[in-house]
């Protein structure tokens, strides 16, 4: 069994040279791909870090004008409340000095009334019905 000879796979010595040199080149292609590989992945690696800074600054931006409009909401609505306010209070002292003019009115219509002798010691007329009377006896 020693004895046997096994078959000699290469019979020149540029065979092996050959095959030698083969597997360098493809072990030098596979280390080429390997290393455009990695650059591949650090350019992208480097991207999502410069795109989630960008997204984080962008938040924090987004995030601070969401505040500013708050206040500017609620500064609006103070102010809208504190016109609404003041608008009702003018609309009460605008209520109260109509009030007060026509009773003003209706205290001159009611002299001139007395004064053209139509004056009822019970009654008081409104004020429409003196002045039909005012306007009745002057046609």
């Amino acid at each position: 069994s020693s004895d046997e000879e096994l078959p000699i796979y290469f019979h020149r010595p540029q065979q092996l040279l050959d095959l030698f040199s083969g597997l360098e080149q493809e072990n030098l292609f596979l280390i080429q791909n390997t290393q455009e590989s990695e650059q591949s992945l650090e350019e992208l690696d480097k991207n999502v870090t410069i795109t989630r800074a960008n997204m984080e600054d962008n938040s924090v931006a987004l995030e601070g004008t969401m505040g500013d409009l708050k206040r500017k909401i609620l500064n609006d609505t103070e102010k809208v409340t504190h016109l609404s306010e003041r608008a009702e209070r003018r609309s009460g002292v605008v209520q109260r000095n109509n009030t007060q003019l026509l009773e003003e009115l209706d205290e001159k219509v009611r002299q001139i009334y007395e004064h053209c002798g139509f004056s009822d010691a019970g009654s008081t007329p409104s004020t429409l019905v003196m002045l039909s009377d005012i306007e009745a006896s002057m046609e």
